[in-house]
Order: structure tokens, then C-alpha cells, then sequence
């Protein structure tokens, strides 16, 4: 009996010294940050704090800049930048994702509008601009409408706008997903599947859904460098969405050796830290400006 005692005495203790010893200094930080950004993420939606930055795609061709993709950025006052990681799952959780998703969109074409209509100062091509939907903003029973008004309002020509969804986002729904998607493209709005590779039905996913752009994620990218094998099943993947007639954006190409290996396959467009960083829409439109005099002055 008293042994019995002194076990359950020992099994109370330890229990406490291990809750003592995981409880960090560092968790309760972390904690106490996930209160801040819980508290001030409907006023920094509200009043647009949270804002767009944007990544330039690329031609592995040229190295010419053929479009962007709009990510969201949150600077906050006090504790300085703050992950998507983090904040978006908030976001979702709270039913707030879908109002800052529609923030994102309307300056994402308010950008790629004004941009635009520099380069047809300059006589060169249009650009489209891609924004990631969430699944409850996917679905939502507004979006239809908002895009449209959105267009309107920005004066943006629906070829211009790409709609980045996930395959997680299909695969729960795939009926209504089609129809949705179908619906989209009726506005004339472009589809482009995110991350693809990271789901389960992948290859599936191509044939069944009505998309336009594959974006290969980063982690086949990687697998380029660990040799054939990597190489056989990123090149079997670039020939199924060639013969299915959907273009292909590599993600996360950070090097020289992955852009010339991701070049070699047939890839004609890359995204990464090799070429570009996300940028505010500020440094882009100064980039451009710069850019237009040096070849004035050349």
C-alpha cells in the first residue's frame, strides 16, 4: 500500500517538474505575441495595414519579368514583421480571411492596372498579376460579384488577374471546386494551382480541374540536386502538364544550378530569391522608372 502511495506521489511530481521544465521562458514570449497579433488582426485588417508585396515570375528564356504574385505582408508596430504562417490561420479561424482577401485582391489589381499602363507607355506586353484565394474565400457566396466589381473598379482586363488556389481545396469539394472554377473562368480570369506536388492525388489534379498554370513547388525543385531519380519525376511531371497544354511556373529557384536544370526540362517560367525577392509596389514602380531611363539616356 505504501508503495503503491509513494508511486502515485513520484508519478504527481514528475508530471509537475515536466510541465515546469517545457514551460520556457521563450513559449510564454511566444505566447504572449499570439495574444498581441490575436488582438490587433481585426484593426489591421480593417484599416489595411496588412498589405500586398509582390514577387516577379520570370522567363528562363529571356530573364524578363512576365508577371507577379501578390503575398501578403504584415508590419506591425510593435513587433515588427509578422509571418503569413502565422497571421493567416488566424485570419481563417476568426472569419476575417475572406475581407482580407479581397483587400489583397482590389490593390493586387490596382497594381498590375497601373503597371500595365506603363508598359503600354513603353510598347511593351501586358502583365497579369496572380493572387492566392483561401478556401473560405474560394467558396464564399460573394466572390463572383466582388470580382467583377473589382475588375470594374480598377479598369483591369480579366486576362491580367490569375487566381492561385491549392489542391487541398479541391480535393474536399471536387464537384462544386469544378464549378466553381468554371465560373471563374467565365469572367475570363485565369486559374494556376499552387504548390503542386504537396497533395496526394497530384497528377490527378491536372486532368480533373479546368487550370491554366501549374506552379511546380519548391521541394521538386530541391529534389533537381539529388540526382536522376529527382530528375525523372520533375521531367515526367513538366511532360504531362506540356501534353495537358498548361504552363508551368518553377517555385522557390534560388540558384544558378536549379534555374539551368529547371531550363534544361522545358520550364519556360521561374519564381525565387534568384531572380527577385517580394517587393512593395513602390520599389517595383521605381525599378521600372529607373530602368526607362537608362535606355532614354542610352
Amino acid at each position: 500500500m505504501e508503495q503503491a502511495f509513494s508511486s502515485v506521489i513520484a508519478l504527481i511530481f514528475l508530471s509537475r517538474v515536466q510541465v515546469i521544465q517545457v514551460f520556457s521562458h521563450r513559449m510564454y514570449m511566444e505566447a504572449i505575441e499570439t495574444l498581441a497579433i490575436q488582438r490587433d488582426l481585426p484593426s489591421a485588417i480593417r484599416n489595411q495595414q496588412i498589405k500586398p508585396v509582390f514577387q516577379p515570375i520570370v522567363s528562363c528564356i529571356t530573364g524578363e519579368i512576365v508577371g507577379f504574385e501578390a503575398l501578403a505582408r504584415w508590419q506591425h508596430a510593435e513587433l515588427g514583421a509578422i509571418s503569413p504562417a502565422r497571421f493567416i490561420p488566424m485570419a481563417e479561424e476568426s472569419n476575417l480571411i475572406v475581407e482580407l482577401g479581397e483587400q489583397v485582391l482590389t490593390q493586387s489589381c490596382q497594381f498590375i492596372q497601373r503597371f500595365n499602363e506603363i508598359r503600354a507607355e513603353q510598347q511593351q506586353p501586358q502583365l497579369s498579376v496572380h493572387v492566392n484565394f483561401s478556401a473560405h474565400h474560394f467558396s464564399s457566396s460573394t466572390l463572383l460579384e466582388n470580382l467583377r466589381t473589382t475588375l470594374q473598379e480598377s479598369m483591369l482586363a480579366p486576362q491580367h488577374l490569375v487566381i492561385e488556389i491549392t489542391e487541398s481545396m479541391l480535393i474536399e469539394r471536387p464537384n462544386e471546386s469544378v464549378k466553381r472554377m468554371e465560373q471563374i473562368k467565365q469572367l475570363g480570369v485565369g486559374l494556376a494551382l499552387d504548390d503542386f506536388g504537396t497533395g496526394y492525388s497530384a497528377l490527378n489534379t491536372l486532368c480533373q480541374y479546368p487550370l491554366d498554370i501549374v506552379k511546380l513547388d519548391r521541394s521538386f525543385v530541391l529534389r533537381l540536386m539529388d540526382g536522376q531519380q529527382g530528375e525523372v519525376l520533375v521531367r515526367a511531371i513538366v511532360n504531362m502538364a506540356r501534353d495537358l497544354k498548361l504552363a508551368m511556373v518553377a517555385e522557390g529557384v534560388e540558384t544558378h544550378e536549379q534555374m539551368l536544370k529547371i531550363k534544361a526540362l522545358g520550364v519556360e517560367e521561374i519564381q525565387g530569391f534568384y531572380y527577385y525577392r517580394p517587393m512593395l509596389a513602390a520599389d517595383i514602380f521605381a525599378l521600372t522608372e529607373a530602368k526607362l531611363s537608362v535606355e532614354v539616356c542610352s
